[in-house]
């Protein structure tokens, strides 16, 4: 009965046969028989790849009796040493690291009756070094390379569109030839996070060229238009509550229906003494309209800003970015904010991305 037993998730192994069977039999004086034999096997490993390439593997070398139930021959593990690892055992698996091993017993029974089972648990970690230098590295270059055209002049197309697609391209090709060397699995990885993300936010540096394109020349269409639209435009407004001023103005309540009826009111000063349900009236610096500006519910009380703001306006940070969003060019406005947009969105995705999925675990084996 010796030597029958077998792999129950043996994929493929053979007896090395050179130059002879290589075999061990050592019968004590006691009794004790040792019998030793080499075999190379290709086991099955069910992997998880939810966290993948930062996962964890569980792998399982299940040695049990075929033909003899444990009325017949029973398998039990040494005591002291149940298991020996060869040394240099790191450098055969160069994509895993071996963290851990545990040995038990998996009996199972049948029909047929009980068999005796032995269970050997590895445990398998990834090795992230190779993936961190050939696609996160690389790919976090990639995104950052396509906010260069946010400095680049918006009449700058030809490079701006080379900079955007080229970009979009290289990552994904990088992109299939990472999942060309997985199996085809029904839901996300880790790994499709990331190239989604980055995907993304190099998609949206495109996006925001258009945009901005758009804009410019919508802007440039409006200020090309005949002049006889621009005096049609001006008799409209006029006929509108607006003003043309230069210093703000306090209306009484009681006037403010009876601005566009009476003209009288254009020849009289629009300043009044009478403090009582005053109106405010937005203030522009050019020489434009000023629409005015009427609250029914409380026109009496003055509006204050909070003392958060106030405190944030006093911030050199915050006075910078508002000079650099208060341009009338809404074209440079939307590359002005896509500077801090698009750099900070990426830096808290990478921050949920590695607090989500640095922690190495171990997959549950069904």
């Amino acid at each position: 009965m010796i030597g029958e037993f077998g792999h129950m998730n043996e994929k493929m192994a053979h007896k090395h046969l050179i130059d002879q069977p290589n075999v061990l039999i050592r019968i004590h004086k006691d009794g004790q028989i040792l019998y030793s034999v080499r075999i190379s096997l290709v086991l099955s490993c069910p992997m998880h790849l939810h966290d993948y390439p930062m996962d964890v593997q569980t792998c399982l070398i299940d040695l049990a009796s075929y033909a003899y139930t444990t009325d017949d021959i029973e398998y039990k593990w040494k005591t002291e040493e149940p298991v020996q690892l060869k040394k240099g055992l790191e450098f055969s698996m160069p994509s895993f690291q071996l963290t851990n091993f545990t040995t038990t017993y998996c009996t199972s029974k049948t029909n047929t009756g009980e068999y005796s089972c032995l269970r050997t648990t590895l445990q398998l970690q990834r090795q992230f070094s190779y993936y961190l230098l050939q696609l996160y590295i690389p790919s976090t270059m990639l995104v950052i390379v396509s906010w260069v055209s946010f400095w680049l002049d918006r009449s700058a197309v030809p490079a701006r569109v080379t900079l955007g697609v080229t970009t979009l391209l290289t990552m994904t090709t990088q992109a299939s030839g990472i999942n060309a060397k997985l199996p085809p699995v029904s839901y996300t990885k880790a790994i499709d996070v990331w190239i989604g993300a980055c995907l993304t936010f190099i998609f949206g540096a495109l996006l925001e060229f258009a945009c901005v394109t758009y804009i410019s020349s919508r802007n440039f269409y409006k200020s090309n238009k005949p002049s006889l639209a621009g005096h049609a435009l001006h008799s409209t407004k006029s006929k509108s509550l607006t003003q043309p001023l230069t210093t703000p103005l306090l209306l009484p309540n009681s006037n403010f229906e009876h601005l566009t009826a009476t003209s009288q009111l254009r020849n009289r000063p629009l300043q009044q003494e009478d403090n009582q349900n005053e109106v405010w009236v937005k203030q522009r610096n050019t020489e434009s309209d000023v629409i005015l500006m009427y609250n029914e519910e409380s026109p009496s009380q003055l509006h204050r800003e909070p003392g958060w703001k106030n405190f944030l306006k006093k911030l050199p940070a915050y006075r910078w970015i508002a000079k650099r969003l208060t341009i009338d060019d809404r074209a440079k406005r939307a590359d002005y904010i896509s500077r801090i947009l698009f750099p900070t969105c990426f830096i808290l995705f990478n921050i949920i991305y590695w607090i989500r999925y640095s922690r190495y675990q171990a997959q549950p084996q069904l």
